[in-house]
């Protein structure tokens, strides 16, 4: 933890090769985020050639949210130099639709984090909901806005089966949520999301694949 009043906060670090022998090499951190929300870096996520980073917030308050960054380190970064380079924008964010505990318990993005779908396993008892997937569009210039625009919702959101005596189950453990979006994948317009307790009374998990077709995530695994 950061402090403590359990803002928390994301390293960044960044592959250096020695100025000797580029063979080899260190990282060295050259951003961080920091938070007023709550047990910010839960969950990260960041693309391959580390220019964009996702950093989760709040992950067990109602105040949850994503953060979507640009990343740029300082590529003459001095190796005695023991201050932090580079520059690290605030560009974009995703709020809970749901104000659900456990927001973004997993995400994944595609590699310029145009898309970045999020996974919410944890049930939400009120509404009879075991669990959610949702994908975002996260792609524009923000032109320095402070704090950055909402990325919108792709598509619909996938819901978790809820499980209990009103839909004709008669297990022991009733409800049984099957705490979908355990695990999350996305490739544009395809996207892999796993339950972990499907179906009700057996609990075997199960992945499934979607694709979008207008405008609907579809299963086509199935």
């Amino acid at each position: 933890k950061f402090s403590s009043n359990r803002d928390g906060k994301a390293h960044i670090h960044t592959y250096i090769p020695n100025e000797a022998d580029s063979s080899s090499g260190q990282y060295y951190m050259t951003g961080y985020i920091v938070r007023s929300l709550r047990e910010t870096g839960t969950r990260v996520a960041i693309n391959s050639d580390g220019s964009k980073v996702a950093v989760v917030s709040g992950l067990n308050d109602n105040d949850s949210e994503v953060g979507i960054y640009s990343h740029t380190p300082n590529t003459n970064l001095q190796r005695n130099d023991n201050t932090i380079q580079g520059t690290t924008t605030w560009i974009r964010r995703i709020a809970d639709p749901y104000l659900s505990p456990g927001f973004a318990f997993s995400i994944d993005a595609n590699d310029n984090f145009s898309r970045v779908i999020i996974g919410s396993p944890t049930p939400i008892s009120d509404r009879n909901i075991g669990g959610y997937a949702a994908v975002f569009d996260c792609s524009g210039d923000v032109d320095g806005q402070s704090p950055p625009p909402y990325c919108d919702q792709i598509g619909n959101t996938i819901l978790g089966e809820y499980f209990d005596t009103t839909d004709g189950y008669n297990c022991p453990n009733l409800p049984e949520p099957e705490q979908l979006g355990h695990s999350v994948a996305i490739e544009y317009n395809k996207i892999v999301v796993s339950s972990i307790r499907y179906p009700a009374c057996r609990q075997q998990g199960k992945v499934s694949i979607y694709q979008l077709q207008y405008s609907q995530w579809v299963r086509i695994d199935s």
